[in-house]
């Protein structure tokens, strides 16, 4: 009998057998790991070329089943028997039954191959004698140095702290403006010396206009008219008895002094037009109010219109005139010049320059707040903190300013010293240090506590530790401890949502804690509308009418809460209205 195979539409034996037909066994090893196969799963066989001492390919005869099984090129081979494969849709040809294949084939794997016919594959291949390792080679491994860590995401970030000396300095550096002189020559300081002899001598009597010529629209100047002082008057006498006849010291003295007045008002006015037409030029020779050197109404000197700032550095030091010290008698104008200062400012501040408005209000005004407040709102918060802190003593803004300027580090010392636990914590919280940010907000929560501020040290649980079981405690045990316990217990049982556990709450705290002491403040509660549900209203009405006829006795006006409880029953109003002032009239008799 002579076997042979033929053609078939399908596949009519189980298929567990992969045929590889090339000669190289690395391809073989190389199917293998493709097909994510492992010498476990498989047993290959090698098949015999047309030509002696030749390979054909492969046989993979499959141990396990496997799902999914991507061949390739490769293909499947049929298992007829336990020991012969034919290669897919095929069939045998005579047909034999399976019994009759065993008992000639016997034990030995046989298949059918496509060129040469049925073969004997009597040596099963052990791939891992193919396989050949390298040799081990020791290698001297070299830790390599720690690279810069990249973070894949950033959870906070911050301004580095810098120290307020070297804030300071760099504010002093960016601000000086190059050196000029006025062209106008200023008082000697033989004229001062005499103007202010002169202002001993003659004192201010008054004012009058003048019209310099005849026409209508002549301009009208001012005359300051003087008299002499005391002191004036006795100098008259004393140089009488040196001087010749005729002569008229004080005329001759009352005309240099107006002069030098002239003089000297011209540096005034001449600033003030500065002011208003060129601030940044002004600011260079503005002169400081209420401080030695420039205040109103001590020591008698003129006014000299120099360079009085190195630079607009609200932290820079004066520069004296070089009259040297003492102070400044600037009259009337003091309040001109207040003036214009503060629309100089103002006018400053609508052009968004922050910092030379903060130097008009601390160097020339005096006035450190407003110095601060307007560099607050130009966004220089570390400036404005620096003078917080500096001039102020105000450690509150001056920590706002830094949390505002994101320089974390400056706000958490300044929290610290003013024992502000919630904001030393909220500051944690914004390094990402949530260890630390806990501790701080515990201590928050005990010195609220000792305040008897239960509602507010639970939010610090709630909002800022994610900690609804304690707060929840908290507030429990400031209606336990009688420290506000009405709003306590109001909201406990609002921050409860869940319906069936907010009644069993409601029945454990009125069954286990209600008394005499506090059924009216619990009554209260009971009006709460989270009560207000179809469940809980009969419940809530039920122990609202034990509570009132426990205590209408001792107090007959509790009955008016029944309409609280009942409130579609428009007559009980009135009834209980009278029945409260019966019992009244009745204890009074």
């Amino acid at each position: 009998m002579e076997l042979n195979l033929r053609p078939d539409s399908q596949n009519r034996f189980e298929l567990n057998g992969i045929l590889i037909k090339t000669p190289s066994v690395k391809d073989w090893l190389l199917e293998l790991q493709r097909m994510e196969l492992t010498f476990r799963d498989v047993r290959l066989y090698p098949l015999p070329g047309t030509k002696a001492n030749t390979i054909f390919g492969c046989l993979l005869v499959l141990l396990r089943k496997k799902e999914g099984l991507d061949l390739g090129k490769n293909e499947w081979c049929q298992q007829v028997s336990s020991t012969f494969f034919i290669t897919g849709k095929s069939m045998l040809f005579p047909a034999m039954r399976k019994d009759e294949i065993e008992l000639l084939f016997g034990k030995s794997t046989w298949f059918m191959h496509p060129e040469i016919g049925l073969v004997e594959l009597t040596e099963e291949l052990d791939p891992i004698q193919l396989i050949q390792l390298p040799k081990a080679e020791i290698h001297s491994v070299v830790k390599p140095q720690c690279g810069v860590f990249i973070p894949s995401e950033i959870n906070s970030f911050r301004l580095a702290p810098v120290k307020v000396e070297d804030t300071l300095a760099k504010l002093e550096e960016e601000n000086f403006p190059k050196h000029e002189k006025l062209v106008e020559k200023p008082l000697s300081l033989f004229e001062k010396v005499k103007l202010s002899f002169y202002r001993m001598h003659f004192r201010k009597a008054g004012e009058k206009q003048l019209n310099s010529t005849n026409t209508s629209e002549s301009p009208v100047s001012t005359v300051r008219l003087e008299e002499k002082s005391d002191f004036g008057k006795w100098m008259d006498k004393f140089m009488k008895h040196f001087s010749r006849k005729g002569t008229n010291y004080g005329q001759r003295m009352l005309r240099d002094f107006e002069n030098l007045e002239e003089r000297n008002q011209k540096q005034i006015d001449k600033l003030l037009e500065m002011l208003r037409n060129n601030p940044n030029e002004a600011l260079k020779y503005a002169i400081p109010l209420d401080q030695g050197g420039s205040s109103r109404g001590t020591n008698k000197g003129a006014l000299e219109l120099s360079q009085k700032w190195s630079g607009f550095s609200i932290f820079g030091m004066e520069r004296k005139a070089g009259s040297g010290g003492g102070s400044i008698d600037i009259g009337d104008h003091y309040y001109m010049l207040q003036k214009q200062y503060r629309e100089t400012a103002e006018a400053l501040i609508r052009e968004k320059d922050y910092g030379k408005a903060a130097f008009v209000y601390m160097k020339l005004l005096k006035d450190n707040h407003l110095a601060a407040t307007t560099l607050e709102k130009g966004e220089q918060f570390q400036d404005a903190a620096s003078i917080y802190l500096k001039h102020l003593n105000d450690k509150s803004n001056a920590a706002r300013c830094y949390e505002k300027g994101n320089l974390i580090e400056n706000a958490i010392d300044l929290y610290k010293e003013m024992n502000d636990y919630e904001k030393t914590g909220d500051m944690y919280i914004l390094l990402n240090r949530k260890k630390e940010a806990d501790t701080y907000f515990e201590q928050a929560v005990e010195k609220l506590k000792g305040r008897d501020q239960y509602i507010p040290a639970s939010k610090v649980y709630f909002n800022k530790m994610d900690l609804r079981s304690k707060g929840q405690q908290t507030l429990l045990e400031g209606w336990r401890e009688r420290k506000d316990p009405e709003n306590c217990l109001k909201s406990y049982f609002t921050n409860l949502d869940d319906s069936n556990q907010l009644k069993v709450e409601l029945n454990s705290i009125y069954h286990q804690e209600i008394n005499r002491e506090n059924s009216e403040s619990f009554l209260q509660v009971l009006k709460q509308d989270c009560f207000k549900s179809d469940e809980l209203e009969e419940l809530t009405r039920e122990m609202a009418y034990e509570i009132i006829s426990d205590r209408v006795r001792s107090n007959p006006g509790i009955v008016k809460e029944l309409k609280s409880f009942n409130p579609k029953n428009k007559g009980l109003l009135k009834d209980t209205i009278r029945f409260s002032i019966g019992k009244t009239h009745i204890k009074r008799l």
